[in-house]
């Protein structure tokens, strides 16, 4: 029942393994873009294996929930 900040969790690879669920993945590109509005926000992330063998795709979109707090809404990882 606690909150943070999406980039400290990237940040951290102790966090980063709970939030990708992979072990020893980099996150090699970063990009958040929300709306004028800033009820929902959008973001790409490309993650690496250890060895560079494979690259994974996520994007993600958060959304405000009723109690004003941000949510996953919705994950895609191709």
């Amino acid at each position: 029942n606690s909150y943070e900040s999406i980039f400290e969790v990237l940040d951290d690879p102790t966090k980063r393994e709970s939030f990708i669920e992979v072990k020893e993945t980099i996150v090699s590109f970063v990009h958040l873009w929300m709306p004028d509005d800033q009820n929902n926000a959008y973001m790409v992330l490309e993650t690496k294996s250890a060895d560079n063998t494979k690259k994974t795709w996520h994007s993600i979109l958060f959304k405000i929930s009723e109690n004003k707090k941000w949510q996953i809404l919705n994950w895609h990882k191709s």
